[in-house]
């Protein structure tokens, strides 16, 4: 079974609007699903009773596991397919 991977980046920052399409450019990793989470207010809201909060940083659900903020960007940067030129070159 392979691994699914959601990163939910918020839409209305300039910073996770780039991030997210540099992600999509130079991304490698299997069943990566990038959304604007401002898109999908029920899975928002949903999250938010959960505890994570979209503005204070993107949310990554992997295999059911959720990291929010620097621990889900940290998680995306050091799976980046290392033969491919650095992320944020």
């Amino acid at each position: 079974m392979s691994e699914k991977t959601l990163f939910i980046y918020d839409g209305e920052c300039p910073f996770c609007n780039h991030f997210a399409k540099l992600l999509e450019l130079k991304s490698s990793i299997p069943s990566l699903e990038i959304v604007d989470g401002r898109k999908d207010l029920k899975q928002l809201t949903k999250l938010y009773k959960q505890g994570y909060d979209l503005n204070k940083g993107a949310i990554l659900i992997n295999n059911g596991e959720i990291k929010h903020g620097a621990d889900a960007i940290s998680w995306i940067c050091s799976r980046i397919n290392e033969s491919n030129d650095t992320l944020l070159e």
